[in-house]
């Protein structure tokens, strides 16, 4: 349960669906004046929702007469709220991270823009287990790869929760830190391993957050990312959407400073994927054009196209944000491992 990593394989999705036509471009605007492009980059203003949205879904699914009316009627309740919301501020100014909204958005986004391409028969047939954007990133990317058995955005399915293996709590008394961090994070540990072995939180449909699937599956998806969309002989991207959104992450005048600053780093329009660089954990070089998302905890994945790398990095001891230190972006294994790597790489080249 790798938590915000399912995010960049959501992302991943989004851009097969362009590549295929399903839906017409970045700029397509999704409600509004919001284009998809600033939606699901975390500038749409609609981060606010993201707590009730989550009560709304579990308490739905714990009062629910069935399991399956229970997470499609949260869901929809989900995509009606995100799709009426009021900007808490004017859209494309600012980038505020939207931890949980995000899955509202982005399912809204799947639902909504490729509903005139899909049969209302096959559109049943494809939201009988979990949302569309379970489907697609199944059609389109984890069985092309070889990995539909090890890969799965939003409900878990029953027949594979036993291979899923369960967070760890840490629970070791850390003397290079604060007594208060040192609470909190056993706190931390606690609920969020509670919550991510939950059966609840694996009934519920929330592709932000609730995938499950092995590192080597995810690595195989960001090495296709950083290979021009293809990856052991299997292209799933095209190479000119892939080449569209690293020119868009890389360009400039996108950026977003100020409030939107994050570890330094300004705001990317990052479609999907995270939307600040990170030089401590990819090279101070080529940071701005890797392609990553974290997960809390200890979860980590990125594509680097100038390596050509890769690269997935999973532990289910939960690493507690609340021991992290200020504009430290992941735990320090996770920055020790990418470093090791691309000094190999680097010196074999």
């Amino acid at each position: 349960m790798p938590y915000s990593v399912t995010k960049g394989m959501c992302a991943t999705t989004l851009a097969t669906l362009i590549d295929r036509k399903l839906i017409s471009s970045y700029e397509e605007n999704w409600r509004d004046d919001i284009t998809i492009s600033t939606a699901v980059s975390h500038r749409a203003a609609l981060h606010d929702t993201s707590i009730f949205f989550l009560l709304h879904s579990m308490l739905g699914y714990f009062f629910s007469a069935t399991d399956e009316g229970g997470w499609r009627r949260c869901w929809q309740i989900g995509l009606s709220y995100v799709e009426n919301l009021t900007p808490t501020f004017p859209i494309n100014t600012r980038a505020i991270y939207h931890p949980l909204s995000w899955s509202w958005i982005i399912g809204s986004i799947c639902d909504k823009l490729t509903r005139k391409s899909t049969t209302s028969t096959t559109r049943q047939a494809n939201t009988q287990y979990c949302c569309k954007i379970y489907e697609y990133f199944r059609d389109h990317v984890s069985t092309p790869i070889g990995c539909c058995n090890d890969m799965f955005i939003g409900r878990v399915p029953k027949h594979v929760r036993h291979r899923t293996v369960r967070l760890e709590c840490d629970t070791s008394w850390k003397q290079n830190l604060s007594y208060s961090q040192n609470i909190y994070g056993i706190l931390e540990s606690y609920i969020f391993c509670l919550l991510g072995n939950s059966n609840a939180w694996r009934n519920i449909c929330l592709p932000s957050s609730n995938g499950v699937f092995t590192a080597n599956s995810v690595a195989k998806v960001y090495g296709a990312l950083a290979n021009k969309g293809k990856v052991e002989g299997t292209q799933i991207l095209s190479s000119k959407t892939l080449q569209t959104i690293f020119d868009m992450i890389q360009e400039e005048k996108y950026f977003l400073y100020d409030t939107s600053m994050k570890y330094g780093q300004p705001a990317r329009l990052s479609n999907g994927f995270a939307p600040w660089a990170l030089p401590s954990v990819h090279g101070a070089q080529q940071a701005r054009r890797c392609l990553y998302h974290s997960g809390m905890g200890g979860f980590h994945a990125f594509a680097d196209p100038t390596r050509k790398l890769g690269m997935c990095i999973f532990s289910n001891l939960y690493e507690p944000i609340a021991h992290l230190s200020e504009n430290q972006p992941v735990p320090n294994f996770i920055s020790d491992v990418t470093r090791i790597v691309r000094e190999e790489l680097d010196g074999y080249e």
